[in-house]
């Protein structure tokens, strides 16, 4: 019971308030990197992924092409709208 009560209080620490207006993404989720600051980078993976999605139709499966463009649409997004190259070093 006392390790439940430990991370109880941990996660009311002021270090993990998640009230704050800028909220720490988990790191697998946050593609707003340095490694893709350049634009040719970003515009390559998302060819890349679209390229993904045909294949998948192409070969009959709906469901992953779905998928493919689930994750396509969430990078498109982070990369083209709220890519911001001033954020990141």
């Amino acid at each position: 019971m006392a390790e439940l009560y430990d991370v109880r209080v941990w996660h009311m620490t002021k270090e993990h308030d998640t009230s704050s207006a800028r909220r720490r993404r988990h790191p697998a989720l946050d593609v707003r990197i340095p490694f893709f600051k350049p634009l040719w980078r970003r515009v390559l993976t998302s060819a890349v992924m679209v390229l993904w999605i045909i294949v998948e139709l192409v070969y009959g499966s709906p469901y992953w092409a779905a998928l493919a463009a689930g994750i396509c649409a969430y990078v498109g997004y982070q990369f083209f709208v709220a890519f911001d190259l001033d954020e990141r070093r």
